[in-house]
């Protein structure tokens, strides 16, 4: 793609809008009813969403197909094409964390009630208390993580 060209423009009138122009080659022929060395589109209101759209469906598939790589090597292209697919795969699971994908266990409402019960203002004496704690909220944040 040594002879592409992408060009952003932004447009706010009432809305959010950003459409981007994508040039193949030098030049466009603009008498050819659909000349296919010009892509364009629009980001819409979700850019994450239109961006994982946009890789997964447009971009891969392109860059699989094509035999533009220039002076690159076989273990390159490759290289290449796995981090594109890694970042496709971190950016669909961040939209579905985002989107209510991902659910935290709380801690048991039975746990909370005792711990809201303690006579103690201080999370030391807590913990002396209830030496339980710790090992709860551990196995909570391995769960998280």
């Amino acid at each position: 793609f040594a002879n592409s060209r992408a060009i952003l423009h932004t447009s706010i009138a009432g809305g959010k809008k950003c459409c981007y122009f994508l040039r193949q080659g030098k030049i466009v022929d603009v008498s050819a009813a659909n000349d296919t060395s010009l892509l364009y589109g629009e980001i819409s209101d979700s850019p994450l969403k239109t961006i994982e759209a946009m890789l997964s469906s447009t971009y891969a598939p392109l860059f699989a197909a094509s035999n533009e790589w220039g002076k690159v090597n076989e273990e390159q292209k490759a290289d290449f094409r796995t981090e594109m697919e890694l970042f496709i795969h971190n950016l669909t699971a961040a939209l579905e964390s985002l989107s209510g994908g991902l659910v935290l266990r709380r801690p048991s409402s039975e746990r909370i009630a005792s711990y809201e019960t303690m006579d103690t203002r201080n999370f030391s004496q807590r913990i002396s208390q209830n030496p339980e704690i710790i090992p709860h909220f551990e196995e909570l944040l391995e769960e998280w993580c």
